[in-house]
């Protein structure tokens, strides 16, 4: 029994020498401001074997560690190499996500692939939320069809102090958007100064991981007629975001 004790605590200690191990090699790149997001990942991490070599790349070398608003780099949008059709039978071009290939092959002689719950459409293509949404209300003429070069994504919102949106917008779109443009003011809706809260961030390492797809708009005056009209500045910004982030 002490026997089975002694190795226990030895195990006990060898684990947790290597959960140390692990949690000062994440610190060691955390912040005061941004630490509740590596702290997150440090509890997911606790096992050295699980630690993400890219990911702790990623955030030593993190896009915006060195970032300066007077000459911000510009991002370039990488072509998609990955295969969203697939061909089955002599002509079927199927949509992978929403056809059920197995049904499909089996029922080869069929000119239409066999869609999965929630999607429709000839290659299975179109999701519910566009077959059944407004979209064809309001263009009833129109055909979806695939492409040869996938659509560009750009999704861009004005920011303030909505983190935890922010972070969950990213993990839910970082696969289809292609870039994540951010617009901050380091004015308020109101005209009152502030400071650039979500650029502070990035500067410090906050979604070190994803800042590859994140370009900041910064927006360092504020519009006269904003004063006397809250939509005016509300829309100001979007308008700026817009124009100075395509540039």
């Amino acid at each position: 029994t002490i026997f089975i004790l002694g190795i226990t605590l030895l195990s006990l200690l060898r684990g947790n020498s290597t959960l140390m191990r692990s949690l000062a090699l994440l610190e060691s790149f955390s912040t005061n401001s941004a630490g509740h997001v590596y702290n997150a990942s440090i509890i997911y991490l606790g096992n050295s074997t699980m630690l993400d070599r890219n990911y702790l790349e990623n955030v030593r070398n993190y896009k915006f560690k060195e970032y300066n608003t007077n000459k911000p780099r510009k991002y370039f949008i990488k072509n998609d190499q990955r295969k969203y059709f697939i061909s089955i039978g002599k002509t079927n071009l199927c949509f992978s996500q929403g056809t059920d290939i197995l049904k499909t092959r089996q029922n080869s002689n069929d000119s239409q692939c066999a869609c999965k719950p929630h999607y429709y459409g000839r290659d299975c293509g179109i999701p519910e939320a566009a077959w059944f949404g407004m979209y064809y209300y309001v263009y009833p003429n129109a055909t979806l069809r695939p492409r040869s070069v996938p659509r560009r994504v750009i999704n861009g919102l004005p920011v303030n102090h909505e983190f935890a949106m922010f972070e969950a917008r990213i993990h839910e779109l970082k696969d289809i958007v292609d870039v994540f443009l951010i617009a901050e003011s380091n004015y308020t809706a109101h005209g009152d100064q502030k400071e650039l809260l979500f650029l502070k961030r990035f500067q410090e390492g906050y979604m070190a991981r994803y800042q590859e797809q994140i370009v900041h708009v910064k927006l360092d005056y504020f519009s006269e007629r904003a004063k006397a009209d809250g939509w005016h500045a509300d829309s100001y910004i979007r308008t700026f975001m817009g124009k100075k982030g395509f540039l």
